[in-house]
């Protein structure tokens, strides 16, 4: 109930555009949440319909498409966006996901992190982009799988943009994909080490902050 706003306030004093993928019927639940995302410009990606809502191998592909459509049409009739962008919840994919997902509109999606840039996805239904979002990076990973200490989490976000910028000098732009909870990093001991790393990362030459969707623009453009 709290976190959410301590992260908006960090995002709005660092300037970060922020991507959120919300669950459809969290959307339904917490309207006035969603009309602030909304008044911000904000881009909505969707993640599913629930977490208890999961895709997983050898689901029916009638029940999956059901949820995939259930999913994406009330999230867009709710935000009035297009919703180009998806991650499953816990990112668990059926073996027609991403088919279903092509078939639906959907541009990009989040569940695969085999790669640090994006790339083509193809499906028997369309192409879409794998979008990378760092499982390394994320904060319950590190915090809560790799139980790591906070500053720990400060200091490999810094590593990697450090890294990556680089590398970019040579290889072409570079993605950095820092995937963030409330409940994690919008506690009151952790906000600050946020706060620390949106310092660091806006104080270098060569950053833009940008929505996936500007990313996905982007890469199309040199495709």
């Amino acid at each position: 109930r709290q976190g959410i706003y301590r992260l908006l306030n960090a995002f709005d004093h660092y300037g970060i555009k922020a991507s959120f993928a919300i669950n459809t019927e969290l959307a339904q639940r917490t309207p006035h949440l969603l009309d602030k995302i909304l008044g911000r410009g904000d881009e909505i990606l969707c993640h599913g319909w629930n977490m208890d809502s999961l895709h997983y191998g050898g689901m029916d592909v009638n029940v999956e498409e059901e949820l995939v459509q259930r999913s994406l049409s009330r999230l867009r009739e709710l935000t009035g966006q297009p919703v180009q962008g998806w991650i499953s919840p816990a990112r668990n994919e059926s073996e027609h996901t991403p088919e279903l997902l092509a078939g639906n509109g959907v541009s990009y999606f989040c569940d695969w992190v085999n790669d640090d840039m994006p790339y083509r996805f193809n499906t028997d239904a369309g192409d879409l982009v794998a979008m990378p979002l760092s499982n390394e990076l994320e904060d319950r990973f590190v915090l809560m799988n790799n139980l790591h200490s906070e500053q720990s989490w400060l200091e490999q976000v810094c590593d990697a943009a450090n890294f990556l910028l680089a590398e970019a000098e040579n290889g072409g732009g570079r993605i950095l994909a820092l995937n963030i909870h409330p409940w994690l990093l919008g506690q009151p001991h952790r906000i600050g080490k946020l706060e620390q790393a949106l310092a660091y990362l806006t104080g270098l030459n060569g950053v833009w902050s940008a929505y996936a969707g500007d990313i996905l623009a982007s890469w199309q453009q040199q495709q």
